[in-house]
């Protein structure tokens, strides 16, 4: 078992270490821009979502959200996010298991096209109630997230420091397995 969340941990920290996606230079926005994201790796239907077909999907809002930067300080506060549970993408894409004991090994990636990167567990999202509250947003109190965040934005709101996986520009969701 430990050797699961290992290798978790170690991206995990390597992740918090970035300062620099704290706060977006404006120009970035229309260089890092994303219009749809893309759930890929591990699963049966790779598919590729644009805000129009997560719009379709069933939407969940998450309401007085603060982004905290990994000592703490407060970075951002949002009334409402409105999006899609990344769960929800993924029972979409259907993650490909061979055993039912494969779930316990499965990594989850979204990645920015910044190159940001955030990682979560299969048990995080599906066996607990931090799951509920990791969103793929696409309005921020009621309007289109701007290019500024990619159109698309990523939080896991239940952790205790949301800024480390507080993804803009999100482009890309991989299942990997991370131990055979």
């Amino acid at each position: 078992m430990r050797s699961v969340f290992l290798p978790i941990a170690l991206a995990l920290s390597m992740l918090v270490a970035d300062p620099a996606h704290a706060m977006p230079d404006p120009a970035d926005g229309e260089r890092f821009a994303t219009e749809r994201v893309e759930v890929a790796g591990l699963v049966k239907h790779p598919q590729s979502f644009d805000v129009a077909a997560l719009e379709k999907l069933p939407a969940v809002t998450l309401e007085n959200v603060t982004i905290t930067g990994h000592n703490g300080h407060v970075m951002r506060r949002i009334g409402t996010l409105t999006g899609v549970k990344l769960s929800t993408l993924l029972d979409a894409a259907y993650i490909k298991v061979r055993e039912p004991e494969d779930v316990k090994k499965m990594a989850i990636v979204v990645s920015a096209s910044d190159g940001y990167k955030a990682v979560f567990s299969w048990n995080e999202l599906f066996n607990s109630p931090a799951g509920d509250a990791v969103v793929l947003g696409y309005a921020v109190d009621g309007k289109a997230i701007g290019k500024e965040e990619g159109r698309l934005m990523l939080i896991s709101a239940h952790d205790k420091r949301t800024g480390p996986r507080h993804v803009r520009w999100v482009k890309r969701v991989e299942v990997l397995k991370i131990t055979d």
